[in-house]
C-alpha cells in the first residue's frame, strides 16, 4: 500500500519505492520471507531507491487481494478481521513508510491520496485501541489530492 505499485498494463511489474535503506532492506527481507529466496534488484530512479521484485509476485497479489493501486488500494479484509498482533504489525509497516512524527509538537499523522484508505485505517486503528484525532486535512502535492489524518 504505501510507495509501491503494481502495474497490471505492464505484466504485473511490482515495484516499491523509498530513499531508506532500512526501509528497503525490510521489504526485501518480507518479501524472500513470505516467497522465498528470489532475485530482486535495485535501482535509483530520479534520487529515489526503487525496488523491483518477480512480476509473478504482483499477478499473486492482485489475484489474492483485488486489483490495486494509488485510489484503488483497500486494507485487506483478512488483515481487518485478524489477531490483534497482525494488526498491529500492519500498522507497523504502514506508518514506518507514510507516517510522521513531530516531536515539538507531540503529534502523529499518515498521509494518503485514498479517503477510503483513511477511513479503514481509523477503523483499524480504533480496533486496537487507538482513537485517532478528528483531525483530517485535504491539500494537493505534486499535483495529487493528499488527505492528512492526525492521531495524537
Amino acid at each position: 500500500m504505501g510507495d509501491g505499485c503494481i502495474k497490471i498494463n505492464w505484466y504485473y511489474e511490482s515495484v516499491y519505492y523509498n530513499k531508506e535503506n532500512t526501509l528497503i532492506n525490510a521489504m526485501i527481507e518480507d518479501i524472500k520471507s513470505v516467497f522465498g529466496e528470489m532475485k530482486v534488484s535495485v535501482r535509483l530512479d530520479r534520487g529515489t531507491k526503487c525496488l523491483r521484485v518477480p512480476n509473478i509476485i504482483g499477478l499473486i497479489i492482485v489475484t489474492m487481494f483485488g486489483e490495486v493501486g494509488t485510489l484503488k488500494a483497500r486494507i485487506p479484509q483478512g488483515i481487518l478481521e485478524s489477531s490483534e498482533d497482525i494488526k498491529l504489525a500492519f500498522l507497523s509497516a504502514y506508518f514506518d513508510d507514510e507516517g510522521t512524527v513531530d516531536i515539538k509538537h507531540p503529534l502523529a499523522r499518515y498521509y494518503t491520496s485514498n479517503e477510503m484508505t483513511s477511513n479503514s485505517l481509523v477503523e483499524l486503528l480504533v480496533s486496537v485501541g487507538i482513537k485517532p484525532g478528528s483531525g483530517k486535512t485535504k491539500y494537493i502535492a505534486k499535483g495529487q489530492n493528499v488527505l492528512c489524518t492526525t492521531l495524537i
